[in-house]
């Protein structure tokens, strides 16, 4: 199943049975067009009133409401792991959305699926940095609108529509971001305040991925011999490791969102 690359594979829900059994559950399955002997592959077990949509079919309408905006927007990155899908997209356009001189933010947005019902579905916007392209993503801090696969919500398609009115505040969300994130650059930080934000804010990053970013902010191509960190480098360095990752998992999206959100509480609680 892990080999299944394309998001767009077709996909049924499936009733269970046991002996003399319907069971009330559902099995969530994907082609894998490439192997004849076993095409079918379980992906999930669902409830009946699991509402099962296509990443196709929500992409199309995803891509219909954005082109409804006065921004333009161009796909920057696919991710799907045969049950999780996320695909974001970048506005084309720059904002004036300037964290520090030459240092601006760009409006994105982002939509989330999945087949195993681990996710419900999600409309949200983040920010990234034009410099390198870095994502930034937080539910706390950014607009979002999320719904719900069960036939209860049949309207959902009406509802994401309707959720592209958050693209209208897109621009002064990411603006207020930027505004929010400018107190990062002043406030310079040695290795001893690294360690104290390590443990007071970023206590939930793996000894792997905090080590990675440590190694980020030395070895940024922006990094000058003796120049004084911030944490802004620092929240720079976080979503650097976790945006541009050659094999992403959903667990880097999750952490992109715990870091930009504890580091944004931080200049909030510490800074003012």
């Amino acid at each position: 199943m892990n080999n299944i690359k394309n998001p767009f594979a077709e996909i049924k829900k499936v009733p269970l049975y046991g002996d003399d059994l319907k069971s009330s559950a559902y099995s969530i399955q994907i082609k894998d067009e490439l192997d004849y002997s076993k095409p079918w592959n379980e992906v999930g077990i669902v409830s009946k009133d699991y509402m099962l949509v296509n990443n196709q079919h929500i992409t199309d309408m995803v891509e219909s409401v954005i082109k409804q905006s006065d921004i333009d927007f161009a796909i920057d990155k696919t991710f799907f792991n045969g049950k999780q899908f996320i695909r974001s997209y970048k506005a084309v356009d720059e904002i004036d959305a300037e964290v520090k001189v030459g240092d601006n933010l760009g409006v994105g947005v982002m939509v989330n699926n999945s087949y195993d019902g681990t996710t419900s579905g999600r409309f949200s916007i983040f920010a990234y940095r034009l410099l390198c392209k870095n994502g930034m993503m937080s539910k706390k801090i950014f607009q979002s609108y999320r719904f719900k696969h069960t036939n209860k919500h049949e309207n959902w398609a009406e509802e994401l529509e309707k959720a592209g009115e958050i693209l209208q505040h897109a621009k002064t969300n990411v603006k207020q971001f930027a505004t929010t994130c400018s107190k990062l650059t002043t406030d310079a930080i040695t290795i001893n305040d690294i360690g104290k934000i390590r443990k007071n804010y970023l206590p939930k990053l793996s000894v792997s991925a905090f080590g990675q970013v440590i190694d980020q902010i030395y070895n940024d191509e922006y990094y000058k011999e003796d120049q004084i960190i911030t944490s802004w480098d620092l929240l720079n360095a976080c979503t650097h490791v976790l945006w541009h990752k050659e094999k992403q998992t959903v667990a880097d999206y999750k952490n992109n969102d715990y870091v930009t959100t504890s580091l944004l509480n931080y200049s909030k609680e510490q800074l003012n």
